[in-house]
């Protein structure tokens, strides 16, 4: 059996953990974000602050949702552009 696929099998390998981390944009903008986020919740009441938590639980389901459906879709479109290549 390839190793990549038994790696697959196990578990061993997780392709989102790895995106981005050779990115210089994406830590960039990853900072940016974080720095932004302490300014505001610095300005925040309780209230709002509970709110922004809820907020970012919801965004980062659906962002988590999206990314599943993103790695299905480009794992599908790889598996079709393999089999059109080798027919």
């Amino acid at each position: 059996m390839k190793e990549t696929i038994k790696e697959l099998f196990y578990g061993n390998i997780f392709p989102s953990e790895r995106c981005g981390n050779n990115n210089a944009e994406i830590k960039a903008l990853a900072k940016k974000l974080s720095e932004k986020r302490e300014l505001l919740c610095k300005k925040l009441t309780e209230e709002q602050k509970e709110m922004l938590e809820e907020y970012d639980e919801i965004s980062c389901e659906l962002h988590s949702i999206f990314n599943e459906q993103f790695f299905v879709d480009g794992f599908s479109l790889g598996a079709r552009l393999i089999k059109e290549a080798i027919e």
